[in-house]
């Protein structure tokens, strides 16, 4: 028998007494308590209650004979993440990501609009048990930047503002992974580390930077734990919008190939990673509650030029127009983490 405890003011005992009748001698009863939140519970040994410790959600197995519990066996803890911005590129991969990785996981997906405090105090509310946050939702668009500042920072300072504020009003302290980008550094001609200087040159950047600020402070207050991940240069073969690799797509599209192709930034070097291989980063980081600054990279450097290259079999007459600069991670915090994690 199989019996879920949904209502978080139950506990085990109360839960029991209730069931006790469907007990019968050399039958067993799996139940998995799913209380909201941290509590201490008795359970029925033979004729004595015990207090027995839930710190987190736990499947429990209890076998009962003749009407009492005869012994109670942890087999999994039960966990809810809650992810914003679970239907842009990464957001996608996170969600599939997540319910492949665990059998008790739960995902929540965030739906409300996060520049709404109330909405997004309500949507929090309503989750009620959150063991752990994904906010990945973002305004990213450089022509959307440009031409609603105000927008900008309302989703991507602001709804983080609502979120965790939201989040610290109800007195959980879920793991926190908050999605940035490597937008918020100042550029520099060698890779870029989590201790390099913060000092964006784009509004997106800074937009960014300001919400990693505004995280960081609710967090320290609250006594959230936080890992803020800045992500470096994704594609995706479902990216749409004005971003490098869609662009890059339609142009090979239309035009000329046996014409010099003009490309800005040609000899820039870049980090790439697949929008698969960075959400399964994140999801690694907020799986294993990792606290801190990191940076999402590949640590390999690649020319623009051979970027765009590779998507297409045609050879390319590229011609380089503009600056060019470099934009690469130093990943040994993430490397150190994979290690610690694999080992």
């Amino acid at each position: 028998m199989r019996c879920d405890l949904k209502d978080p003011t139950q506990s085990w005992k109360t839960w029991r007494a209730g069931h006790s009748r469907n007990s019968r001698k050399g039958t067993a009863s799996r139940c998995i308590n799913s209380t909201a939140e941290p509590i201490k519970t008795w359970v029925k040994r033979g004729q004595y209650w015990n207090r027995y410790s839930m710190p987190q959600r736990l499947g429990i197995e209890c076998v009962a004979h003749e009407g009492v519990v005869r012994s109670i066996t942890k087999v999994g803890i039960m966990r809810r993440i809650l992810v914003t911005g679970s239907g842009g590129i990464i957001g996608g991969h996170v969600v599939h990501l997540l319910r492949q990785s665990d059998a008790n996981i739960e995902v929540v997906k965030f739906a409300d609009d996060l520049t709404d405090m109330a909405q997004t105090t309500a949507a929090i509310e309503a989750a009620a048990q959150i063991d752990g946050v994904i906010h990945l939702a973002a305004m990213v668009a450089v022509d959307q930047v440009k031409s609603d500042p105000a927008r900008a920072y309302a989703v991507n300072a602001g709804g983080t503002f609502n979120l965790l504020g939201a989040i610290a009003q109800t007195g959980q302290k879920p793991h926190v992974f908050q999605c940035s980008s490597a937008h918020v550094y100042a550029p520099q001609n060698t890779a870029i580390s989590e201790d390099s200087t913060t000092q964006p040159i784009s509004l997106y950047g800074r937009t960014k930077l300001m919400a990693e600020i505004a995280a960081t402070d609710i967090c320290d207050t609250h006594d959230i734990p936080l890992c803020i991940g800045r992500v470096f240069s994704i594609h995706d073969e479902g990216q749409t919008g004005p971003y490098l690799r869609p662009n890059i797509l339609r142009r090979l599209e239309q035009e000329d190939l046996s014409l010099p192709f003009d490309l800005y930034g040609a000899d820039s070097s870049r980090d790439f990673l697949t929008a698969r291989e960075a959400a399964q980063i994140i999801v690694d980081l907020a799986l294993g509650r990792y606290v801190g600054v990191i940076n999402i990279g590949s640590g390999t450097p690649t020319l623009v030029r051979d970027f765009v290259q590779g998507l297409t079999q045609t050879p390319l007459n590229i011609r380089h127009l503009g600056g060019h600069d470099c934009l690469l991670a130093d990943i040994t915090r993430l490397i150190a983490f994979k290690e610690k994690a694999d080992g």
